[in-house]
C-alpha cells in the first residue's frame, strides 16, 4: 500500500503522536509498503520553535510551520499538494490540527480512505491562552463533528480516549481503539542504571519522570510532595529527564522555595539509550499529568521493570494495573501521591512484584509489532 501518515511534528521533536508515528511508519516500511510522513520542521509549539537539524530519511517530507493567529494555530501551506498525493490510505494525526482538517477536506473529495487518529487532550488540558481556548469552543462545536464525520474510521489509542471524545463525533462513524506500543528490544536485556547513576552521580532512592517539561505534566505536584517524602528517605533523588517546553524556570524556583533543590536533577534531552537506562536507575517512575491520551512512557518504565505512580486520568487506566503494574492515585491529591511512592519506596519485595507484572503486561499487550499487525488489518479492509 501507497500510506501517508500526516503529523505536525516528527523526531527528533518529542511526544507521544510524534513517537508513534515514527514507530508505526518504520514497520510499514519494512513489511514492503510505501511510506511517505509529511510532518513541518516545528521542534516545539510553546515555545514556537523550529528544528535547527532534522537528518530526515528521504521518505519524510517537511514543510515549513507557520502561526499566523493570534490564537495560535499553527499552519503548513505545503502540505496542501501533500494530501492530494498518489495515495492508498491517508493517516492523520492530532485532533484540532492544520493537517489534520486539511486531509478530511481533500481525502474526501479525492475518495481515498481517510483514518484519524487524534491523540485528544480536553479543553481543559490546553495551553496557549485565552484566545486559543475561546477558538477551541468555536472548533468544537461547529466545526469538529463536520470535518470527523468525513473520516472512514477514528482510531482512539485508549477506551478513556475514546469516551471523551462521545459528545464531539457524530453517530455513525466508525470507531476502533488500537493502543500505543513499545519497542522491546531497546528494553532486552533488562537495564540496571548503572551507567546513569554514575555519569550523573545518584546515590539512594531514585524517583523518575521523563517527557517534555511542559505545564500540563505538573512536576509541580511530585515537587510538593518531595519534604514529605524526604523526611522518610532523606538520600532520595528526584530526576526529571526531558527538554524544557517553558517549565524548568518555575519548577526550579518552586523546588528552591520548598527547601528541595539539592535533591532534584533536571536533566535536558538524552539519547535513547541513555533515556532507557534512566528507567533501570529508578525505583519508582511518576507520572503526575493532568491528562494523558495514553502515556507511552509508561510502557518505557514497565519494560524496565519499574512500578509506577500515576495520576488518573485519561488512557493511563488502560495502560496502568492498579495494584499490580503501579498504582493510580487520584490527580493533584498530593498527599495521596505521597503514599503510593512511600508505600513502594519502603518495600523492595512490591517493588520487584510489580516490576514483573509490568514486564509481563507489556509483552502480551503493547508493542508496536502489535499494532502495526492491526493497523495494517484495518487499512487493508479500507482499500
Amino acid at each position: 500500500m501507497r500510506i501517508g501518515q500526516f503529523c505536525i511534528r516528527y523526531p527528533p521533536a518529542m511526544g507521544g503522536a510524534e513517537t508513534h508515528v515514527h514507530e508505526i511508519s518504520s514497520r510499514f516500511r519494512k513489511r514492503g509498503h510505501e511510506v511517505k510522513v509529511f510532518t513541518t520542521d516545528l521542534d516545539t509549539e510553546f515555545p514556537f520553535k523550529k528544528l535547527e537539524d532534522s537528518r530526515d530519511p528521504d521518505w519524510v517530507v517537511r514543510r515549513k510551520a507557520y502561526n499566523p493567529f493570534p490564537f495560535h494555530y499553527v499552519v503548513a501551506p505545503g502540505m496542501v499538494k501533500d494530501v492530494g498525493a498518489d495515495l492508498d490510505i491517508v493517516h492523520a494525526h492530532s485532533y484540532g490540527y492544520f493537517q489534520t482538517n486539511l486531509s478530511s477536506f481533500v481525502a474526501g473529495m479525492k475518495d481515498v480512505p481517510l483514518v484519524i487518529s487524534p491523540h485528544y487532550h480536553p479543553p481543559w488540558t490546553m495551553i496557549g491562552g485565552s484566545g486559543r481556548m475561546a477558538a477551541r469552543k468555536v472548533f468544537d462545536r461547529y466545526a469538529a463533528p463536520f470535518l470527523l464525520s468525513r473520516a472512514d474510521v477514528i482510531v482512539n489509542v485508549s477506551h478513556a480516549e475514546r469516551r471523551q471524545m462521545d459528545g464531539i463525533v457524530p453517530k455513525g462513524v466508525k470507531r476502533v481503539v488500537i493502543p500505543n506500543g513499545i519497542d522491546l528490544t531497546a528494553f532486552s536485556p533488562i537495564p540496571d542504571g548503572k551507567a546513569f547513576r554514575e555519569t550523573y552521580g545518584i546515590e539512594g532512592p531514585m524517583l523518575l519522570y521523563t517527557g517534555r517539561l511542559a505545564q500540563n505534566k505538573r512536576l509541580e505536584h511530585v515537587i510538593e510532595t518531595l519534604p514529605t517524602i524526604l523526611k522518610e528517605f532523606p538520600d532520595l533523588t528526584f530526576v526529571a529527564v526531558g527538554t524544557d517546553n517553558g517549565m524548568l524556570e518555575p519548577w526550579t524556583k518552586l523546588a528552591k522555595t520548598t527547601g528541595v533543590l539539592d535533591r532534584v536533577k533536571f536533566i535536558d534531552f538524552v539519547p535513547y539509550d541513555v533515556l532507557v537506562d534512566s528507567y533501570g536507575a529508578a525505583d519508582v517512575y511518576v507520572l503526575p499529568s493532568d491528562y494523558e491520551a495514553f502515556g507511552i512512557v509508561l510502557l518505557e518504565a514497565m519494560a524496565a521493570k519499574c512500578p509506577t505512580v500515576v495520576s488518573k486520568v485519561g488512557g493511563v487506566t488502560d495502560v496502568v494495573d492498579d495494584g499490580r503494574t503501579g498504582y493510580l492515585y487520584e490527580y493533584a491529591n498530593v498527599e495521596m501521591l505521597a503514599e503510593k511512592v512511600l508505600a513502594l519506596l519502603a518495600d523492595g519485595d512490591l517493588r520487584r512484584e510489580m516490576g514483573e507484572n509490568g514486564r509481563c503486561r507489556v509483552e502480551e499487550n503493547f508493542t508496536w509489532d502489535r499494532v502495526v499487525d492491526m493497523l495494517l488489518e484495518l487499512y487493508g479492509k479500507l482499500v
